[in-house]
């Protein structure tokens, strides 16, 4: 009886309007599926709602008394993002036995995340009709849980390419942390169901072994997963084949009320407000609070696991490139996990907060909500590429912009350019007079650095996230000319500075002579001027520039630790332009300034002072404006040690000093100091100590190979003019030292 009253209660809402019928689901591959046929007509806004319930919900007031667990506009189950490769394309999603089955074009389609096993009941309703009806319904559905993965929806070749188009449907939710483990929550409750479409490419020449290098590319606010394919190289300028290993396009965007009218927008690769309801119009001001959700960032990350766990690509060799709001993404990403990502390529980045039609999805700058990020920077900041977002280093970036952008506002370069130079992070940039995108009206065609292999996705695959790097700074190209040379002007429009230039695009080095050990760090460095590529290569022979050590590995220097600096010709007769003392700073962050490039390779040589029974620091210092001067040896004070040198850090800049150099120690107050070496009886040697603008000096003390001096100790003292001083002068430990064999 109960099924015959069922029946025609489903006749009844077939006779009195028309509604999606034969409503079937199951469970697979840890998600739910649910499919219907569609014979409805959808305007404007109009879309479906999709409930469940642990009971059966067959009636009007059960279904209004279930859940609502997600809600969908046609565009999203019509596989319109799908479509953007492929018109016509149906969503294929895996049968109750794990076969493909592609959808007929008149079938709807919503996939459940569940969070816990069981049986439940679901149904699908005009959203529209809700207090009305028709619906449609299903029940009760098995649910398992199981690891969740893509599905194959499409596949073929493009420029030679192997590719294969995936598809992944989101798990939204009010509680953005309660997501499964290997599957957290990817979207707000109204985003639930929706499809995360990537594109993966394989190279020409058939894939390497695994583990294998990876790179992503981020598309632009108005593009998709398929704008940037390989066989669009050159109608973007942008060489995008990848030879060695998968080059990788995801799609960003989610369908949204505008006016009462649905367009497809992009989050701006990162996220939206924890409760953004996509079927209320964007223009909406969020609450002031409103949390936004890296809810994007989080779908990126959870597809480098899929790829690296999945398909081979290795951890260490992935890395990000995007373009426009791609290159803002890819920027984001590498900020907010640095630790994932090789390297980084980011062209005409916004760096400007721009309100738009996004209000709902993110607040006004004038808001600047809190996100969920550690620390809860405000959304305007995470935006603002100068805004740091981890403790953890940053991988390797160049960054690609034009002086004629109008879409992201040359303007706001500049300052960008200046701030991410000071930051010392390891950051080449370029600019030239090209515009957003190669079709904008000033183009790419024949801009100065279009067309260099340093630009290109393949040149990404020689980085490592295991290997450290020299990141170049404070550069200078000119050096008959005050300042950093070329120089990208003020922030104005049009343009006042060169017009063209880059800030460590000119600089190179081998990631294989890279060492890093515990006690040394080295590795040859270049300034280009025989590259391949014309635009490669310094304007002029010589150049100067400061090495920040990034990434560093097994060489982690103590904060203010002295160490020893060496930068030599790479070939013979090997002879050394650079032989000096630095101090790291109070982060452990080794920094040498200003040093000499030309067109000869140089190998730079960072290496830990000797320490232990044959230098032992004796007494107390006297700290001055930079704190506590350092004393240290730069190695091992042997027999023959021709090179010793004891160096001295932490100085005032450009400092005058004494350093002193006896064969007793003393221990008396001198002048508002501890004078640890015996001036007096026996003499000690007192010489002019002269800091450079690190406030590093050195004094060198070679050891004749005498083995009369086996065991004799020598002490070594340094003072400093110091203001900050208690009487004027800051002082340094003393240093014994103990001649070894």
């Amino acid at each position: 009886m109960r099924t015959l009253l069922l029946g025609l209660l489903a006749l009844s809402f077939a006779i009195a309007a028309p509604s999606q019928t034969g409503l079937t689901g199951w469970n697979r591959d840890g998600q739910t599926w649910l499919v219907w046929n569609d014979n409805l007509t959808f305007t404007g806004t109009e879309s479906v709602s999709i409930y469940r319930s642990s009971a059966p919900i067959t009636t009007l007031s059960e279904l209004q008394a279930a859940e609502r667990i997600g809600r969908l506009y046609p565009q999203d189950w019509r596989a319109g993002r799908l479509q953007a490769s492929h018109p016509g394309a149906t969503w294929t999603v895996p049968d109750a036995g794990g076969a493909p089955r592609v959808l007929l074009p008149n079938e709807g389609l919503f996939v459940y995340t569940p969070h816990a096993a069981g049986s439940e009941w679901f149904a699908v309703v005009k959203t529209e009709q809700l207090a009305t009806g028709p619906f449609t319904f299903t029940g009760p559905i098995v649910q398992t849980l199981a690891p969740i993965v893509p599905h194959r929806q499409r596949v073929g070749v493009d420029a030679g390419h192997p590719y294969a188009i995936h598809a992944c449907w989101v798990d939204g939710r009010d509680d953005p942390d309660s997501g499964l483990a290997g599957f957290p929550v990817m979207g707000s409750a109204s985003c639930c169901g929706i499809a995360f479409v990537f594109a993966v490419f394989e190279p020409v020449a058939g894939l390497p072994a695994a583990p294998m290098p990876a790179v992503v590319f981020l598309h632009g606010g108005g593009g998709s997963y398929w704008t940037y394919r390989p066989s669009r190289s050159a109608a973007v300028r942008i060489d995008l084949h990848l030879g060695n290993g998968l080059y990788v396009t995801p799609d960003e965007s989610v369908y949204l009320n505008a006016g009462g009218n649905v367009m497809n927008a992009g989050t701006r690769w990162f996220g939206t407000c924890v409760d953004f309801d996509r079927f209320v119009d964007v223009a909406t001001l969020p609450a002031a609070g409103t949390v936004v959700v890296d809810f994007a960032q989080r779908r990126l990350a959870w597809l480098l696991d899929w790829l690296q766990q999945a398909r081979g690509v290795d951890a260490r060799r992935t890395a990000m490139a995007g373009l426009s709001m791609g290159g803002r993404g890819t920027h984001l990403f590498l900020r907010t996990r640095p630790e994932r990502l090789a390297a980084a390529l980011a062209f005409v980045m916004p760096v400007t907060w721009n309100d738009g039609t996004g209000t709902a999805l993110f607040g006004t700058a004038a808001q600047n909500l809190p996100t969920n990020l550690p620390g809860a920077p405000g959304a305007a900041d995470v935006f603002d590429p100068t805004v740091s977002l981890s403790p953890l280093p940053r991988p390797f970036a160049r960054y690609v912009d034009g002086t004629t952008d109008a879409e992201a506002p040359w303007d706001g370069k500049p300052p960008v350019h200046v701030a991410l130079d000071a930051q010392r992070v390891g950051a080449a940039i370029y600019w030239d007079g090209r515009g957003h995108t190669a079709s904008s009206p000033t183009g790419w065609i024949g801009q100065f650095f279009t067309g260099s292999p340093k630009h290109g996705v393949d040149y990404l695959t020689r980085y490592r996230a295991d290997q450290s790097f020299p990141a170049f700074h404070d550069i200078d190209h000119d050096l008959a000319t005050g300042g950093q040379q070329p120089h990208p002007g003020d922030p104005v429009l049009p343009a006042n500075g060169d017009p063209h230039g880059t800030w460590g695009g000119w600089f190179e080095w081998d990631p294989a002579s890279i060492v890093d050990s515990a006690t040394t760090w080295s590795g040859r460095l270049w300034l280009e001027t025989a590259a391949a590529w014309p635009a490669d290569n310094a304007p002029l022979p010589q150049a100067r520039a400061s090495v920040t050590l990034r990434r560093t590995q097994a060489f982690q220097a103590a904060p203010h630790e002295v160490l020893w600096v060496t930068l030599q010709r790479a070939t013979a007769p090997f002879p050394v332009f650079v032989a000096r003392a630095v101090q790291a700073g109070a982060d452990g962050a080794v920094t040498i300034a200003d040093l000499p490039f030309g067109a000869t390779q140089v190998v730079l040589t960072v290496a830990r002072v000797a320490a232990g029974g044959a230098l032992v620091a004796y007494g107390d210092a006297t700290a001055g404006c930079n704190g506590v001067p350092g004393i240290a040896g730069n190695l091992a004070p042997q027999l023959g040690a021709a090179g010793f040198v004891v160096v001295h850090g932490n100085a005032p800049p450009n400092g005058l000093g004494v350093a002193l150099f006896g064969s007793a120690p003393a221990q008396a107050p001198v002048l508002g100091i501890e004078l640890l070496v015996e001036l007096l009886a026996p003499p000690a040697i007192l010489l002019p100590a002269i800091a450079d603008a690190g406030g590093n000096s050195g004094l060198p003390v070679p050891i004749p190979n005498d083995p009369g001096l086996l065991g004799s100790q020598w002490y070594s003292q340094v003072a400093w003019i110091d203001a900050c001083a208690p009487a004027g002068f800051a002082a340094s430990r003393g240093l014994a030292i103990v001649v070894q064999p």
